[in-house]
């Protein structure tokens, strides 16, 4: 079963990352690169999923050093 509080916190993460990308790609060129496999990324898509990453590990951790 999905805990909804973890249902909220992926919410807002996807949020604040879609704010955060949305400011790259109003206020900066969008220089795109491409991947290992060929699929392109650019500086947005890395620090949207660093924020991501940042968000849900802040929420797990507690969980993960206490065990439940």
């Amino acid at each position: 079963i999905i805990n909804i509080v973890m249902i909220d916190v992926a919410i807002d993460a996807a949020r604040q990352a879609g704010t955060l990308a949305y400011r790259y790609f109003k206020t900066q060129s969008t220089r795109v690169t491409y991947k290992p496999d060929n699929s392109p990324v650019t500086k947005a898509d890395i620090e949207a999923e660093k924020l991501i990453r940042k968000i849900i590990s802040q929420i797990l951790q507690p969980s993960l050093q206490s065990g439940t």
